[in-house]
């Protein structure tokens, strides 16, 4: 059926999407690093909103394909049932939670203070 491709067409650009920002940020921490430098706030910021937005595409991907399961979905050992509430723990903590993470990075963004002093 088409609209089963397109919706795991979707989710596998959602999950790709999120992977490659993240390698993005791994790949700018090394350099970073390389150079002996520690990364000022807006970096660190940008990072952990970079984090929590790849959550919440990984997030869109699995209640993208959560109607193509049907019932075999809601049986305890399913593996999609699995995903879809590792994936719900995972956004739920604090450094990917997107609301926290925007949030913080916009104050950022504008000069103001962050909320967060791990950031």
């Amino acid at each position: 059926m088409p609209t089963t491709q397109v919706r795991i067409a979707e989710a596998g650009a959602e999950i790709a999407a999120a992977w490659a920002l993240l390698v993005k940020d791994c790949d700018d921490a090394l350099a970073i690093v390389s150079d002996g430098t520690v990364p000022d706030i807006d970096t660190r910021a940008r990072w952990r909103l970079n984090n929590a937005f790849a959550g919440q595409l990984c997030l869109r991907a699995v209640e993208r394909l959560h109607p193509l399961v049907g019932a075999r979905g809601l049986d305890p050992d399913s593996v999609f049932l699995r995903a879809w509430r590792d994936i719900h723990a995972a956004v739920l903590q604090i450094t990917m939670a997107w609301d926290v993470q925007a949030v913080n990075a916009g104050r950022i963004r504008f000069g103001l203070p962050s909320l967060d002093p791990r950031v």
